[in-house]
């Protein structure tokens, strides 16, 4: 049988708003499995989702005009050093809608949320060998690195990652003003073209890459050197490093 393709995409069309109905936490979780694959164990369920945004949570999607869920964030919050903090823990855009910009118009809904309350830091992590998110992060929103964290979630069922360590970079975002990452630096730290694809075609070489990145940050850290922002050019994505 063949499926049919999803109807095209206005990007004006598309409004970001809260889960508002059973029928949207539901679409929510689909998109989980659909992004992280099915059974999924971190997957959050809908009455979670309504617990999340009764209790000062984050949960929301983006819209087309015929309903369908095209892209979805979820965060959290908490108490650190006596200040309200956000983690933003789930970003999924469907395939059809990639492109569009949904992303980053989801992570500043989120943010909107959060300075409604009061929050003025937005933390989450990301896959430090996943090019196009770093860029994502650092250069589109404007976050900084605030660690290296070794295999933070252990090895997951998600097709994604497959027997992998899940280390990741904790990203922090200040919303009462951005800090803006460097654009030049003395050190840089490149990354694979397209480590998504190297881990379906070899993880021997996906898990080797992941062990080599985490001692060269673990190296230039000892060196008194971080993550300071990220290029782009002939010769691919790198991490600017340099020191504090």
């Amino acid at each position: 049988m063949t499926v049919p393709d999803a109807p095209a995409v206005d990007p004006a069309a598309v409004v970001v708003r809260a889960l508002d109905t059973l029928e949207d936490r539901e679409q929510a979780v689909v998109m989980q499995e659909a992004t992280w694959g099915v059974g999924f164990k971190e997957r959050i369920p809908a009455a979670m989702l309504l617990i999340a945004e009764k209790t000062g949570g984050v949960a929301g999607g983006a819209f087309a005009p015929d309903g369908r869920m095209l892209g979805f964030v979820f965060g959290v919050v908490g108490v650190r050093d006596g200040a309200l903090y956000h983690w933003s823990d789930m970003l999924a855009v469907a395939p059809e809608a990639r492109g569009l910009g949904l992303a980053e118009r989801l992570k500043h809904w989120q943010a909107d949320r959060c300075r409604a309350l009061g929050i003025r830091e937005m933390v989450w992590t990301f896959d430090p060998l996943v090019a196009r998110n770093a860029w994502f992060n650092l250069r589109r929103l404007k976050a900084e690195i605030a660690e290296y964290v070794e295999n933070i979630y252990g090895i997951t069922d998600s097709p994604l990652m497959g027997p992998i360590p899940t280390d990741r970079f904790l990203a922090r975002w200040r919303l009462d003003g951005p800090t803006v990452p460097r654009t030049e630096a003395p050190w840089q730290l490149p990354l694979p073209a397209d480590y998504e694809a190297m881990v379906r075609t070899d993880p021997v070489a996906a898990t080797a890459a992941r062990f080599a990145l985490r001692e060269a940050v673990q190296a230039h850290a000892a060196a008194g050197r971080r993550v300071v922002g990220i290029t782009r050019g002939p010769e691919g994505t790198a991490y600017l490093l340099d020191t504090h």
